[in-house]
């Protein structure tokens, strides 16, 4: 009797309990499916917002390239949009545009930006390095590039710039690049002759006449690329030996065929264009 009436009970307190734990588990079944929905609601936002921006750059990068059938298949490098803010702030510089011509070219530079995401190369690093001068190029992240972002930047600036510049203003800008070049080439080749001093001792006239010989006959020189020889110095830049036999003694040519000189990969670090500090941020 006593065991009968106690699973009667049993049975009506389960009776009792089940639907609210049901409940329970319903509310919570509903909780989550809702806070799902709000999480894919937000995704799909999000998708839509960046896909509404990327195709806004498209269009204005047709505007201004000229390009009708332009597909953007990566986003360009985030490590190239400091050097074309210091690029825009060079123009600002030297051309002295209207505030209107300013935010054309600003436009137009933002086109171009969008254009750079052909700079990460995807073939064989020894193709690329016979492609850029015998060097190696490498992004932030140690991906392959095609060219020099510096040069990139540089070159797009002269391309978009004509159309929107009066013709005074465009002579000033290339006038100001070339005495630019011309600059950074002396130094780099400043830096790599104090390298050579270093290790095999040049006189005061050695080192004006290798100055002179080698502003003429050096092409293939950058001042990036010389830049990680000043942090790699146990390396020295191939310098061209027939300009440095016309200058280098016998015993100074034997000193350097010891001397390690190599060409090193041409890279940078995630530092890349931090040491650009700018007023002006064109690009956001």
């Amino acid at each position: 009797m006593f065991t009968r009436e106690f699973w009667k009970l049993l049975i009506a307190a389960s009776l009792c309990t089940i639907p609210v734990q049901c409940v329970h588990a319903q509310q919570e079944e509903a909780t989550e499916q809702a806070e799902a929905q709000l999480v894919e609601v937000e995704e799909a936002q999000l998708e839509e917002a960046l896909l509404e921006e990327v195709q806004l750059e498209e269009v204005e990068a047709v505007e201004f390239l000229g390009i009708p059938n332009l597909k953007i298949k990566n986003a360009p490098p985030k490590f190239v949009k400091p050097l074309v803010n210091a690029e825009l702030s060079f123009v600002k510089r030297v051309c002295s545009p209207s505030s209107d011509q300013m935010k054309e070219i600003v436009h137009a530079a933002k086109a171009a930006y969008m254009q750079c995401s052909d700079l990460v190369a995807n073939g064989p690093m020894n193709a690329q390095g016979r492609a850029n001068k015998g060097w190696i190029l490498r992004g932030p992240n140690n991906e392959q590039l095609k060219e020099n972002p510096y040069l990139r930047v540089r070159r797009d600036a002269h391309t978009y710039l004509k159309p929107i510049l009066s013709p005074a203003q465009y002579q000033s800008y290339i006038e100001e690049t070339t005495e630019r070049d011309r600059f950074e080439r002396e130094t780099a080749i400043g830096l790599a002759i104090g390298m050579l001093d270093d290790r095999i001792g040049l006189t005061q006239t050695q080192y004006t006449q290798l100055t002179e010989v080698l502003l003429k006959e050096w092409k293939e020189i950058d001042l990036q690329w010389i830049f990680h020889y000043i942090s790699n110095n146990e390396y020295m830049p191939p310098i061209p030996k027939p300009s440095l036999n016309k200058v280098l003694t016998k015993k100074q040519q034997k000193m350097l065929d010891s001397v390690q000189s190599i060409s090193i990969s041409f890279g940078w670090n995630n530092g890349f264009g931090a040491n650009i500090v700018l007023k002006e941020e064109w690009l956001k």
